[in-house]
């Protein structure tokens, strides 16, 4: 049996309904402690879309934990009410003829909930708008500052049948802009997101790929995470996310070592960063507890 195929094994036997033994639950466990932590630091940085997607993660490796489930409740809540307010706030300063201002609360809204019709239709007036004034303007610059109004006179441009936007996603996934394709799909009405999921899933696989041909693991890394959350990656994606974690744990933790002795700081960031990829590693720990005591007992000896 390969390592992939076992490890596959491993996942399937710690995700089963029953309980399972300690050994195989503690990579889960770990997965889902780390994703709590990234959840809870991005929710006190206002970043409510992506503390959601964080906890869909936990919820789609194991749909029974309840800590999950209330925290994307009580974020879904947070997210709609940020989001009215925010469009509230950008109608109001459209009225007040504050374009700019109008135009950073609809896009707030557009942040938290891609989509959001109201939104998109005042950024979509107030860009028309703008770009009638400045062609307006141009126009009386051109006739000694006349302005035309004769419309019969002037090309009205033919009209074109919309693209629909599955097929322009796909055209994008096709032509290899994954950036683009996940761009167009968090732009898309929120109740057709869930229909590209797939598409979401395998561009960020494919931006994993890249990454990892690059050699930036951690960038392959976040968009492993990505690709979990959108609900529709396999199962056996979260063993591969935590082989790469582990990896990247190593590779500070050496990293780390090399330091130790010339840059006792930047040996204890690295060590950080060694744990927050993988809690489990005790070497990691260890050595990040006598770094500490070294450093404390370095200040204790410049205090004297």
């Amino acid at each position: 049996m390969t390592i992939r195929a076992l490890s596959i094994v491993l996942l399937a036997a710690a995700l089963t309904a029953c309980a399972s033994p300690p050994g195989q639950q503690s990579g889960l466990d770990d997965f889902k402690a780390r994703q709590a932590d990234a959840a809870a630091t991005a929710q006190a940085d206002a970043k409510y879309r992506e503390a959601l997607m964080l906890w869909q993660t936990v919820a789609t490796v194991d749909p029974g934990d309840a800590e999950a489930q209330k925290a994307i409740l009580s974020l879904q809540s947070t997210i709609e009410s940020e989001t009215r307010n925010a469009v509230s706030e950008g109608k109001a300063a459209y009225r007040r003829g504050r374009a700019a201002d109008g135009d950073r609360w609809m896009l707030r809204a557009l942040a938290l909930r891609p989509g959001e019709p109201t939104a998109l239709q005042g950024l979509r007036k107030s860009v028309s708008e703008a770009s009638h004034n400045r062609q307006g303007k141009k126009v009386q610059s051109s006739y000694g500052g006349v302005d035309l109004k004769n419309d019969e006179a002037q090309e009205k441009p033919a009209n074109k049948a919309p693209i629909d936007p599955a097929v322009a996603i796909q055209r994008l996934f096709d032509a290899g802009d994954y950036d683009g394709v996940l761009a167009a799909v968090a732009a898309s009405d929120t109740t057709k997101q869930a229909a590209y999921s797939a598409l979401a899933r395998d561009a960020h696989l494919a931006l994993a790929a890249r990454a990892q041909e690059a050699n930036k693991l951690e960038e392959q890394l976040g968009h492993l995470d990505q690709a979990l959350a959108t609900g529709a990656a396999p199962k056996s994606l979260l063993l591969e996310r935590q082989t790469l974690a582990e990896r990247l744990s190593d590779d500070y933790h050496r990293k780390s070592l090399g330091l130790l002795k010339t840059d006792l700081a930047g040996a204890i960031e690295a060590l950080e960063k060694s744990i927050d990829f993988n809690p489990s590693n005790i070497s990691a720990k260890d050595k990040l507890d006598q770094a500490l005591t070294l450093k404390r007992n370095l200040e204790k000896i410049k205090a004297r």
